[in-house]
This record gives structure tokens, C-alpha cells and sequence, in this order.
């Protein structure tokens, strides 16, 4: 495998033998190794460049750039197992923060659905639990609330359970 050295010794034979047909193919063979080899390490040289500039990204926590990057390197080598990994990482690094962020939001708008319930804003206070309810269909406190809001918007008569006097004459 040291081809430098075996292309070298063919060129020397080329010099004791000038037309020499089988060291001529041979030195052609060892050029085309050459090539492949430094055109191998040109490849491996990006992708080590692509990685670290990913890392760097991953590091500052910006995962969908570094997920990009991570492909690009993968593009080159679909075979890189880090690139791979790392691209997995993004990608649930990515939602862990989303769903952190649509838990903030949600507290927020519950926050202040509440602040205008309890100030008897209720029509302000509706639009927002309806809000929250688009970020957790499933959560049941907006739905009471909604509940509550409609009591006091829309009483329900109260009727007395009595039996009817009788008609008088």
C-alpha cells in the first residue's frame, strides 16, 4: 500500500527500460491509487470541516442549522454513523424545545385567561381559554373554565319544584 514509494521504483525500472510496457501500466495504476487516495482525503478533509462547523452550532444550541449541516456532511457519506447520530439528536433536541415552548405560551395564555376571569372580563378571558385549548385540546381546566364563563353569561333560570296550585273558581 505504499504507493508513492512502489510508483517511484516503476519509474526508476522506466528509466532502465524506457518503453517498457508492464512498468508503464503500473505507474498508471499507482497514479490512479494516488488520485483516488488524495481525492479520499480531500473528502474526509469536508467532512471533518462540515462536522465541525455543525458541532459548533449543536453547541450553541441552533440544532435545525446543525441538522442541515450534519446532512451535508452525510450527503458526502451516507455511511457516517457521528453525522447520523447527531442528525437524530437535532431532530430531538428540536422538539424537546418546541413542546418547551408551547408549555410557556400555554402557561402564559392561562395566566392571563385567569387574571381576566378574576377581573370579571369574561368575554377577553373566553378568547383566551379558547386559545389555550388549541395548544391542549385534552387539558380540561380551559374547558371548566369555558364552563364556568357560560354559567355566569347565560343563567339557567331557577325554577321551584311545587306542585301547581289548584285553579280557584
Amino acid at each position: 500500500k505504499d504507493f508513492k514509494n512502489a510508483l517511484a521504483r516503476y519509474k526508476d525500472a522506466l528509466s532502465v527500460k524506457a518503453k517498457d510496457k508492464a512498468a508503464q501500466d503500473k505507474i498508471a495504476e499507482m497514479q490512479q491509487l494516488l488520485d483516488n487516495e488524495a481525492k479520499l482525503d480531500a473528502k474526509r478533509a469536508e467532512i471533518q470541516k462540515l462536522i465541525a462547523k455543525a458541532n459548533a452550532k449543536f453547541d450553541s444550541e441552533n440544532w435545525l442549522e446543525a441538522k442541515a449541516i450534519y446532512e451535508s456532511a452525510l450527503a458526502l457519506d451516507g455511511s457516517n454513523q457521528y453525522a447520523k447520530d447527531r442528525v437524530a439528536q437535532c431532530d430531538k433536541m428540536e422538539t424537546d424545545r418546541t413542546k418547551e415552548d408551547e408549555n410557556r405560551e400555554y402557561r402564559k395564555i392561562i395566566t392571563k385567561a385567569d387574571k381576566n376571569f378574576d377581573a370579571k372580563d369574561y368575554d377577553q378571558a373566553k378568547n383566551l381559554y379558547n386559545r389555550a385549548i388549541s395548544f391542549r385540546a385534552n387539558d380540561p381546566y380551559p374547558k371548566q373554565r369555558l364552563a364556568e364563563i357560560d354559567a355566569i353569561l347565560n343563567p339557567k333560570p331557577i325554577v321551584a319544584n311545587k306542585e301547581p296550585e289548584p285553579l280557584k273558581a
